[in-house]
């Protein structure tokens, strides 16, 4: 447990076995939905320049902004139910 790095919700501060226990799932949920964000910048790669003004904010900021809440939500729910 500490004050850098982590879920930091309230619950994972209450024992180091919820910390760890919810640091374990939401660690494997990020690396879960952060494939989206990864699939969004590959695509991005091969968009010609004159288009990306465009398509950035669709592909390079929405999956940022849609992606890291769904997993930090799931986090919370499975922290809510232990």
């Amino acid at each position: 447990m500490n004050c850098y790095y982590g879920i930091r919700i309230r619950k994972a501060f209450r024992s180091d076995e919820d910390w760890y226990d919810i640091n374990e799932y939401g660690g494997r949920v990020f690396i879960r939905w952060s494939f989206g964000i990864i699939v969004c910048g590959i695509i991005l790669m091969f968009i010609p320049v004159e288009d990306l003004i465009r398509i950035t904010p669709f592909l390079g900021v929405c999956p940022i902004v849609v992606f890291a809440p769904i997993a930090l939500i799931r986090t919370s729910l499975f922290a809510r139910r232990r």
